[in-house]
């Protein structure tokens, strides 16, 4: 942003006018890079995943991912190593489908804290 301001010096045959620039600098914020689900809405009779893409400064990092059930309970832990994207082939800790619902999902690793909810229809 670019501002103009003037100033005023009195003179003995009258007032001069000056115009100083001033330059203001406004930061603009960066984007924020964010965890995402591919699909929001994923068919497990379709052999379809949940897959999350995770954006490039977080690779490499080790993380943790849970999912529950939209009541709470846990359904599956996993230890990660960030990646470009992350599947779950929609199993519970036992191996076995999950049911059609809302799940959440929780991502954490260093300063990410990451939250993400996907529909599960069979």
């Amino acid at each position: 942003t670019f501002t103009m301001t003037n100033t005023s010096t009195a003179t003995p045959t009258g007032t001069w006018y000056t115009n100083t620039p001033t330059l203001t600098i406004t930061p603009t914020p960066l984007p924020v890079a964010k965890i995402l689900l591919t699909r929001n809405l994923v068919n497990l009779s379709k052999s379809e995943k949940v897959i999350i893409n995770i954006p490039e400064k977080y690779f490499g990092l080790d993380g943790k991912i849970w999912i529950y059930t939209r009541n709470g309970r846990l359904v599956k832990e996993m230890s990660i190593k960030l990646d470009y994207k992350i599947e779950w082939d929609g199993t519970n800790s036992s191996g076995h489908k999950v049911g059609s619902g809302i799940y959440i999902i929780r991502i954490k690793a260093q300063d990410i804290k990451e939250i993400l909810k996907v529909v599960i229809i069979k």
